[in-house]
């Protein structure tokens, strides 16, 4: 299907539900323009940012729309967002600890995968661009930050790939990497504890996430089989040992002593517990090049590499992903198991539930580009999963729609 049908497909689909994602009416009309499907992300576009229009000099989000990831545009562009935010005085004092949570998901085995089954690189697709990781580095170390910690819960051999940006000599940054999935070098974990949360009373991590002053994280703009979506608050899903929570896998967070048959309420009300215990306190998404679909090459003949053109900037977790929502074409206050939450309650509102935040777009001033400039729709996992299921490909399939909307046992 040709990708102006499968988006016409997708917004008749999307308007017969009870809530219509923001960008539902303009599906027809913008099909055409809708953003460049990559079928190998070799391919760049040219098109020129359009003229800035949005009255907000400042705001709690700010967003930016760039073609790729030329290094002197990046990192400028970044410097106007953190402006737009209120700069870095209330986040970065003199000489701060600072941990920067990337997304390397799959390690490096999947990032071979990406480039043989798509020709398309990790960093431009499903793993947080290094170009981005730089710049943000740069600009904290320029803020006054002392010492930077690069952490993810990946092997030293995934930050240091040959074939990427990555590599701590490469970056510049005179940062540590750290994988949380190991004690530190005394060979201690320590606990961190969660305050009124749904599924945990702590999470048993690293020190370095203790430790540090500031939290800073790099998620990839992404849809998720599991979560829905996977942006700022998804990717602390990555800050707890595998080992400890699941064999490797981390399906403990998933659900109870691994039972995937409640991972749709269990996953995101987890997600919630992982920011009570570690809160963000300044989030980059990266969406220029993404992934739609899907999460990873693990959702075989699924996912599409797109050049989606979207930075998002904010102090606030909860109302960065709600923007970075709209910015996807999805409505951020949609109800559970609604699109893009297919198998799972909507996370954001859980957060909220919790006071984390609120992600209702009508409460957030955004500065810099509108969330309506970005053209590209991004598709749900739900249209994959059926195919999927039937041939037994995705280990999480089997929970995927178990508990119908009006069947929750848990709300």
């Amino acid at each position: 299907m040709g990708v102006d049908k499968k988006l016409d497909h997708d917004m008749n689909k999307k308007e017969s539900k009870s809530q219509i994602s923001r960008r539902g009416f303009m599906g027809a009309i913008s099909a055409a323009t809708a953003g460049t499907v990559l079928s190998s992300c070799k391919k760049k576009s040219t098109e020129p940012d359009p003229p800035g229009v949005n009255p907000n000099e400042t705001g709690d989000v700010a967003l930016a729309k760039l073609a790729n990831y030329d290094y002197d545009t990046l990192k400028s562009k970044l410097e106007t967002m953190f402006t737009q935010v209120g700069g870095f005085g209330d986040v970065i004092s003199s000489g701060d600890k600072v941990a920067i949570k990337i997304n390397l998901t799959g390690g490096n085995s999947q990032s071979t995968t990406m480039l043989r089954n798509y020709g398309c690189s990790a960093e431009d697709s499903v793993w947080t661009h290094s170009s981005v990781l730089r710049a943000v580095g740069e600009l904290l170390i320029d803020a006054g930050a002392g010492q930077l910690y690069i952490v993810e819960g990946q092997s030293d051999e995934a930050m240091n790939n040959p074939n990427l940006g990555y590599g701590l000599v490469k970056l510049g940054l005179g940062a540590q990497y750290i994988n949380l999935n190991n004690p530190n070098s005394s060979g201690q974990y320590t606990d961190l504890p969660v305050n009124n949360g749904f599924n945990f009373d702590k999470f048993t991590v690293n020190p370095i996430l203790a430790e540090v002053d500031k939290y800073v994280t790099i998620p990839k703009m992404k849809c998720h089989f599991t979560a829905g979506i996977t942006l700022s608050m998804k990717n602390n899903v990555g800050m707890v040992p595998g080992n400890l929570y699941g064999d490797g896998t981390r399906w403990n967070l998933h659900g109870p002593n691994r039972d995937l048959s409640a991972a749709g309420w269990h996953l995101p009300q987890t997600i919630v517990d992982l920011n009570l215990a570690r809160p963000v306190d300044l989030t980059i998404i990266d969406g220029i090049n993404t992934m739609d679909k899907g999460e990873g090459p693990w959702v075989p003949n699924a996912i599409a590499p797109v050049n989606a053109r979207a930075l998002v900037v904010s102090k606030d977790a909860v109302k960065a992903d709600a923007i970075g929502m709209q910015v996807m074409g999805f409505d951020p206050m949609v109800d559970h198991y609604e699109d893009p939450f297919v198998c799972s309650d909507n996370w954001l509102r859980k957060a909220q539930e919790k006071g984390l935040g609120d992600p209702n777009p009508e409460n957030i001033v955004a500065a810099g580009n509108f969330a309506s400039d970005f053209t590209y729709q991004f598709h749900p996992c739900d249209e994959n999963s059926a195919s999927l299921a039937d041939a037994g490909i995705h280990r999480l399939t089997p929970y995927c729609g178990q508990f119908p909307k009006d069947e929750h046992h848990h709300v």
